[in-house]
């Protein structure tokens, strides 16, 4: 999935080896390992493998929503059927475990373009999927669907498909953004009237019926895109709505999110978020994280300096069930194109945002990951980090998607040509205070 752009001067500043020396309370990241698409049986292909990406303790999701799969035998590949695999830790080895493909694939499904995962289940969004019509013997094109599958022992099953609970229509893109923590599942459908999110909640068994739609309490003009992105911590959901108009057609496609909290089985819109600094088109809303009493939203079209779709991220604070103003994080070099804050992540006291777009040695759309650490004070910079040497290369959009633990960051570098163009790889890197890293982070991001 590559772009066209003007070419963007290469920006990468002087790699400083003591820049974690900073008290920002954390080690530098290692990279630990690279993952591929491709098993025994399936060669990589045009999979843009690293679209999305999950992680969980020893277990990490990789979608490749564009995998060409055989559906029948014999018929020959179908084109973005889609796939997703697993990977597990063993020691510092992260080991293939399985390759998931939805049991009713279709061509253009699009299964693994979002995935989420929660101990032993994961969710995979297929948006594109096309649903049967209840009220017609056809199908309703691109409604979506979503799976949830369980881990028993080595071997991951289907559980549940989950639908919308009314039709919704075509094109609604149901799945295009999922998350998943303990018994509780989100699906966002961005792309039908102004969006919605439904949700759903085991039963205490394996089934997952619908309990509630997210909407918000203000409408809008849409269409909005609420539910492009969304986040969920046990009882708290964000939702993004990146092409919102904030303040109205002055400032169209500014964006918002919204924050619902659930008491028992209703869920109550908590809070409007919106950027400290509004401008048009900057897509706020277009990624969100959220962590206990922590939101971080990302901004990545925002004009920074003069400087279009530099992008930004912006950090809000649950006090006392309020969400206070947000401390707005940009890059300390921005550059114009580079869509600081495409991706964002949060753990704890660590967070994340991705620059897919990026310049680098290697040119245009290298991508880069900005690592951030509060020790009290709010975020300050703490790593830049880039592809290792191996995959490293112009176009190959590191940092399309990521995701953070406590003692690992994994990113997404769908555009990384394998043995195929856009074959894709994701990367995992490892929190090792005791090691002098040199080849993976600058300085390159501030507070503001």
């Amino acid at each position: 999935m590559r772009n066209s752009q003007p070419p963007a001067a290469a920006r990468l500043a002087m790699i400083c080896a003591a820049i974690c020396a900073a008290d920002t309370g954390a080690g530098p990241l290692l990279h630990e390992a690279t993952v591929a698409p491709g098993t025994m049986l399936e060669a990589e292909g045009n999979d843009l493998f690293g679209q999305s990406i999950a992680i969980d303790a020893d277990t990490l999701v990789v979608g490749a929503f564009s995998d060409e799969v055989e559906i029948l035998p014999g018929q020959g590949v179908s084109s973005t059927v889609g796939s997703v695999y697993v990977f597990r830790r063993s020691a510092q080895l992260w080991n293939f475990e399985q390759r998931l493909i939805a049991p009713d694939a279709e061509a253009q499904g699009a299964f693994g373009f979002d995935v989420g995962m929660s101990g032993e289940r994961l969710i995979v969004g297929a948006p594109q999927h096309d649903s049967p019509d209840p009220g017609s013997a056809g199908n309703v094109v691109d409604q979506g669907a979503a799976y949830i599958y369980r881990r028993v022992g080595t071997v991951w099953t289907l559980e549940q498909k989950l639908v919308p609970q009314q039709t919704l229509g075509a094109f609604a893109r149901f799945g295009h953004a999922v998350a998943i923590d303990g018994d509780t599942a989100l699906v966002g459908a961005p792309d039908i009237g102004t969006g919605v999110v439904d949700v759903f909640r085991r039963d205490g068994g394996n089934v997952w019926p619908h309990e509630s739609r997210l909407l918000p309490t203000t409408a809008f003009t849409g269409p909005n895109a609420f539910g492009r992105a969304v986040a969920l911590h046990q009882h708290t959901a964000v939702v993004g709505a990146p092409t919102e108009d904030n303040g109205g057609i002055s400032h169209p496609d500014t964006g918002a999110a919204y924050v619902f909290e659930r008491s028992g089985v209703v869920w109550t819109q908590q809070a409007r978020l919106v950027p400290s600094l509004v401008v048009a088109g900057q897509a706020f809303g277009e990624a969100v994280a959220m962590t206990v009493d922590r939101a971080l939203v990302g901004a990545r079209d925002e004009t920074v300096n003069g400087l279009s779709s530099a992008g930004a991220a912006y950090d809000f604070r649950r006090v006392t069930g309020q969400w206070n103003a947000a401390t707005r994080l940009v890059a300390t070099s921005p550059m114009q194109s580079e869509r600081f804050g495409n991706s964002v992540a949060l753990d704890g006291t660590r967070a994340a945002v991705a620059s897919y777009w990026q310049a680098g040695s290697a040119g245009d759309q290298q991508g880069a990951v900005h690592l951030f650490a509060d020790s009290g004070s709010g975020f300050q910079h703490a790593q830049l980090l880039i592809a290792p040497s191996t995959t490293r290369a112009a176009f190959n959009q590191f940092g399309t998607d990521i995701a953070i633990t406590a003692d690992r960051l994994v990113v997404g570098e769908p555009g990384f040509d394998g043995t195929s163009f856009n074959a894709g790889r994701g990367h995992v890197f490892l929190d090792d205070a005791g090691f002098v890293f040199a080849d993976s982070f600058e300085s390159g991001a501030m507070r503001q």
